[in-house]
């Protein structure tokens, strides 16, 4: 619905600019152009109402035209437009309440994906902008519901109108006249028409007209069926040359226009110029057809049908030959001064090409906006992301704080002022910063909706330089403050007219979202040209979390503030090289492991941590491993009893070796599985292992070795012997040896 009428009224307006254009240059031209293109004119406004929104060009006649027809444009670091908005401060008491009405709180919340949010209040019982939001939405409606119900009700009545005057010709229609028949067919030869055209005669018609589009009828008055049959051929030349320019067609596409714009007069009242400029373009292409002493003639029938026809029939349908007393007189200069046209034929027909040629491209594209300026784009870009860093200002270097690979902004522009060399610019800002996290692009820091004004220059000496810019300098930038002063910063910074647009938009959710959405394409090319396939995304991304007790513990360490609060990875860009930092936690073992890798997966650093009763300790780096490094390998497997001993996590705790393990016994019978000691190389060691598992059971279990004081001192053969006894048969037991290399 929105976008319907927004198409209508944008229609409207650019029709209407543009019918007065061509009103101008057709009486610049008046006698300078050939009839034809004078009338073909008339086409660029047809065109414009039915594609409205043309490309912008820079030969457009819109560019200085300022017609606005959207005034609310999202931008991000990819694209250049601006609203080409000039501020005007609204002095009207009505404006002045609305903004006083109004409070929201503004919140910057730096967490992952948690953007700003804001509330607003009714004070003193009077209307907020999200009431006249919800109003503005009505009156729309509403308006929109009033054309509706015109253009249904001129479309109808339009073919009632038709529908009926159809119905009456075909009871007409079976009235031969075999003269009129005879002197039209040799109009249809002289012209090289071969179509069916039935002449009709009805006293309900003011003027000879030609009616259809498939079955095409030439309708007389019965008064005019007594004319000469020269003046009967003059008529019927001319209701030809209305089928030979097609003009049966475009006057249902002019009928169908006018119901769309029933309620602008000026469209209405460019199309009776259309037609009556329709009626010469079509005596332009009779009296080619004639010899030059029947000019006059010509002339002399059309003031005769003139004072035959009945002005006061109110019926007008199809093309009428002579409906307007007022045109006649141009019609009759026509025919006069037909030859010293014929003289500069070519002259003229060159000349209407020529202003066809440019009108269509002055007035079939729009004006390029004035916002389209890149580089002003990527200054205001640079100072939101926080690229610049001015040195008067060093308490607050820039908009945007937080960490991350890929800082990202979308921003809205609501107004701007231009004075002498400097330009103010009044804007809702949103930003983030993306990183990989478990291969995950993800945004990481945001804030959404904050009001903004910036003062740029292009005058060096006046401002600071901007990075990658040459042409803008940064002058001065204001934030909307925090908290209850919010509202009352915002109407300090911006001109009442910006303001109020700027507290309609914190309600507005879509708005936030969509602007995110911009972000998140800018961030999705980042990694496409990275050669990478990871999803990218600004929602929250689930991840496996550290207990609460140790992630209290974790904030303590200073050396490890780079790596992820959660079990994972995320990658950190430092000298122009990608590293990996990584959290691992065993819930078993209640290890925390912190490891820094290269993008060639080589190990920069790497430190582990045992928590105790909530209390964090350091380990030596060889005394404990990782899950990631032995998981899933085999630490025993006894074929002949079908059990499996599955490491999955060592440590080594009060000069011992924990072996955390899962035991699964694939056998058919219940086990009692012991062990006491193990060789390892040259070197027996006590062993502490006893499981009891019942067959096609799995089960986890601690397999302790003493003596052990690193990780390195079981790296070598392993041997010894176990016990298995069958736990349903106590005769059955067996003592089983077994060799391993860990």
């Amino acid at each position: 619905m929105e976008k319907i009428w927004g198409y209508v009224v944008g229609a409207t307006i650019f029709g209407s600019v543009t019918g007065f254009i061509v009103l101008i240059i057709k009486n610049l031209l008046k006698n300078k152009i050939n009839k034809r293109y004078a009338y073909l004119f008339w086409m660029i406004l047809v065109i414009k109402l039915i594609i409205p929104f043309g490309p912008e060009s820079n030969i457009s006649l819109f560019n200085k035209i300022p017609i606005n027809y959207n005034n609310q444009k999202i931008l991000s670091r990819n694209t250049t437009k601006l609203d080409n908005i000039d501020s005007n401060d609204m002095s009207t008491e009505d404006t002045k309440d609305e903004i006083n009405a109004t409070t929201s709180t503004y919140q910057d919340n730096n967490s992952v994906n948690e953007n700003i949010t804001q509330e607003s209040q009714v004070v003193n019982n009077k209307p907020t902008i999200s009431t006249m939001s919800v109003k503005s939405d009505k009156f729309s409606k509403i308006l929109f519901f009033v054309w509706l119900s015109g253009f249904v009700f001129s479309a109808v009545t339009y073919m009632i109108i038709y529908m009926s005057f159809i119905k009456d010709l075909k009871k007409c229609s079976k009235l031969k006249y075999e003269i009129l028949e005879n002197i039209l067919r040799n109009c249809k030869n002289q012209l090289n028409i071969n179509k069916r055209i039935q002449i009709v005669v009805y006293d309900k018609i003011s003027s000879p007209s030609l009616v259809g589009m498939r079955n095409l009828k030439i309708v007389l008055p019965r008064n005019l069926i007594n004319l000469s049959e020269e003046e009967l051929r003059h008529i019927f030349l001319h209701e030809l040359c209305h089928y030979k320019n097609k003009d049966n067609y475009m006057d249902n596409l002019i009928g169908l226009l006018q119901c769309i714009h029933w309620f602008n007069p000026l469209i209405h009242y460019y199309f009776k110029k259309m037609r009556n400029d329709m009626e010469i373009c079509c005596d332009e292409r009779v009296l080619n057809l004639l010899n030059e002493d029947e000019h006059n003639k010509y002339g002399i029938t059309i003031l005769n049908v003139l004072e035959k026809i009945n002005f006061n029939h109110k019926m007008r349908v199809g093309l009428n030959m002579a409906n307007d007393k007022k045109t006649i007189k141009e019609r009759i200069n026509l025919i006069k001064n037909n030859k010293n046209f014929s003289k500069k034929k070519k002259l003229f027909m060159m000349t209407g090409i020529i202003c066809l040629l440019v009108m269509g491209g002055a007035l079939l594209t729009n004006g390029k906006s004035v916002n389209a300026d890149e580089d002003l784009d990527k200054a205001i870009s640079s100072v939101i992301l926080g690229e610049y860093r001015p040195a008067h200002k060093k308490e607050y270097p820039a908009i945007y704080l937080g960490e991350g690979e890929l800082p990202v902004e979308a921003h809205e522009i609501l107004g701007k002022s231009i004075k002498n060399d400097k330009i103010e610019v009044y804007l809702m800002a949103t930003y983030g910063s993306y990183e990989f996290q478990n291969d995950v692009f993800n945004m990481v820091n945001s804030s959404s909706q904050i009001p903004l004004q910036i003062t740029l220059t292009t005058d060096e000496k006046q401002g600071h330089k901007l990075k990658d810019n040459n042409k803008y300098y940064l002058v001065d930038i204001k934030i909307a403050e925090d908290g209850s002063e919010f509202v009352k910063s915002i109407k300090d910074m911006f001109p009442m007219k910006e303001a109020i647009k700027a507290l309609a938009i914190i309600d507005d959710t879509k708005k936030s979202e969509k602007l995110f959405e911009e972000i998140n394409q800018d961030a999705t090319k980042y990694v496409e040209s990275l050669g990478r396939k990871s999803k990218v995304t600004y929602n929250y991304v689930e991840k496996e979390n550290i207990d609460e007790s140790v992630l209290e513990n974790i904030w303590k360490l200073e050396q490890v503030d780079k790596y992820p609060d959660y079990i994972g990875t995320r990658e950190v860009i430092e000298n122009k090289k990608r590293y990996i930092y990584e959290t691992d936690y065993s819930k078993t073992t209640k290890v925390l492991c912190f490891t820094k890798t290269d993008e060639n997966n080589e190990i920069v650093e790497e430190t582990c941590y045992e928590i105790d009763n909530n209390k964090i300790k350091k380990l030596d780096s060889d005394k404990y491993v990782s899950y990631k490094k032995y998981s899933g390998k085999d630490f025993l497997y006894i074929q002949e009893s079908d059990v499996t001993f599955t490491i999955n996590e060592i440590k080594i705790v009060n000069n011992e070796a924990k072996l955390y393990v899962t035991v699964k016994n694939e056998s058919d019978k219940d086990l009692h599985i012991s062990m006491d000691s193990i060789t390892i190389g040259e070197n027996k060691k006590s062993m502490d292992m006893e499981v009891t598992i019942g067959k096609g059971e799995s089960q986890d279990n601690i397999l302790t070795i003493k003596s052990i004081s690193k990780i390195s001192d079981l790296n070598d053969k392993h041997t010894g012997a176990i016990l298995i006894r069958d736990m349903n048969n106590a005769d059955d037991v067996q003592k089983i040896d077994f060799i391993n290399k860990f």
